[in-house]
């Protein structure tokens, strides 16, 4: 019933507690590997929402799509983990995997939850993504394209 941050962290840590990881078989860059996942990600940036980084390095304008995978493991190392979202190290924890491709193909055994931008969706035993590079149009004054240190600036 309580809303906000400790809200959140409070079903998240229920949920763990129950938590058992589905087997996986990700098919992405020519790979294909077999995982205990605690969460596959499917990002085409380097970021969720809040700023949580899940995806280093990760560009919207390379064509690539990265898959990223957390092999489930002891609770204490999904928990010290999760602020590397935030604090930046994330790619360097244990269990942290990233595939890039244009595509990718997850399957399961049987139906396991989804969510498609954090909205929860059927659960389902395939997911299978394709990026379509360009398929967005964006319209940008020209303003911001004219100043180098505007908005719309590269950052590091």
């Amino acid at each position: 019933g309580r809303r906000g941050l400790l809200g959140y962290v409070r079903l998240s840590l229920l949920e763990l507690r129950r938590f058992r990881p589905p087997r996986v078989v990700l098919e992405a860059g020519g790979e294909t590997v077999g995982i205990d996942a605690f969460v596959v990600t499917f990002a085409n940036g380097p970021q969720y929402g809040s700023g949580a980084v899940v995806s280093p390095g990760g560009r919207l304008d390379d064509g690539r799509l990265e898959t990223v995978v957390f092999e489930a493991g002891p609770l204490w190392r999904t928990l010290a983990a999760a602020p590397r979202m935030f604090l930046g190290g994330l790619e360097r924890c244990a269990g942290y995997r990233r595939f890039s491709a244009a595509s990718a193909i997850v399957t399961t055994p049987s139906p396991v939850p989804v969510h498609r931008d954090g909205d929860p969706e059927a659960p389902v035993d395939r997911v299978e993504v394709r990026l379509r590079p360009r398929a967005l149009e964006v319209v940008v004054p020209a303003a911001p394209l004219a100043d180098p240190a505007g908005p719309l600036s590269a950052r590091p």
